[in-house]
């Protein structure tokens, strides 16, 4: 199998966005480390992206974001070359554990420039499409799963209030 590095799958750009210029009236979508956070009057990118957290707690997480969005400065836009399919750059930036291996510091931070000559397999655009749809199966699979064992357990919890109101 052939390798290549994640700085040949993407250009990684920095944010500079501030939460203090976010609305709720603009048009563009920008968001943070925790999801959704309001819009602002211009386009962060205009490409579908990975976004990676670089700074704070979180750092090393990633989330795939829409086209014509935007996200925080204490993120970093990964956008797919050509040939590169976004979920699938998107999975193969979530396999690296970026945040797994942080120096431990007051705020934890991660660079591009740590990270960029990491390996990844190197497939055909029609081959990374293919694999980012089994991806997403699996994770909704996944998190199917999850919400199922949540209810699962409420339901344990639930059995056990009605038996205590019986008794009582």
């Amino acid at each position: 199998m052939k390798y290549t590095t994640l700085d040949n799958l993407c250009v990684a750009r920095t944010s500079s966005l501030k939460l203090s210029i976010i609305s709720m009236t603009e048009k563009y979508k920008v968001f943070g480390a925790s999801g959704f956070l309001g819009y602002i009057d211009c386009i962060g990118c205009n490409s579908e992206y990975v976004g990676i957290i670089k700074d704070g707690a979180g750092t090393g997480r990633v989330a795939l974001y829409q086209k014509n969005s935007s996200i925080l400065g204490t993120m970093q836009y990964l956008i797919p070359k050509k040939n590169v399919n976004s979920s699938f750059l998107y999975y193969a930036v979530k396999s690296l554990n970026l945040g797994k291996n942080n120096i431990v510091a007051t705020i934890p931070h991660i660079y591009f420039k740590d990270y960029k000559n990491r390996k990844l397999p190197n497939f055909r655009t029609d081959e990374q499409v293919l694999i980012s749809k089994k991806l997403n199966q699996i994770s909704l699979l996944i998190s199917t799963k999850k919400t199922q064992l949540v209810d699962l357990e409420n339901l344990i919890k639930l059995r056990f209030i009605f038996q205590e109101e019986i008794l009582c």
